[in-house]
């Protein structure tokens, strides 16, 4: 699954503040040009951004300790 991944170069953090943004434009697009405003683009676009930064965070959390995990020193040389 990681490999795929970064084969396509997507992540799901991307996928939901793409999909946030969209919505949070669709919802400006129509309360400019319809003068009316879309309560699921009030809700979803929020909950999709805030959704979309969590797992990013997440993903970099997860990144940044495998980068800093260091092995365990062996204890077979210690004789006291």
């Amino acid at each position: 699954m990681a490999n795929d991944e970064k084969e396509h170069g997507s992540r799901a953090s991307t996928e939901y503040l793409a999909a946030g943004l969209g919505v949070g434009a669709f919802g400006v697009l129509g309360a400019v040009v319809g003068s009316a405003v879309c309560p699921v683009c009030i809700v979803a676009t929020p909950a999709l951004l805030g959704v979309g930064l969590y797992k990013r965070w997440r993903e970099r959390a997860a990144r940044a300790s495998m980068v800093t995990a260091e092995p365990a020193p062996s204890r077979g040389d210690d004789h006291e």
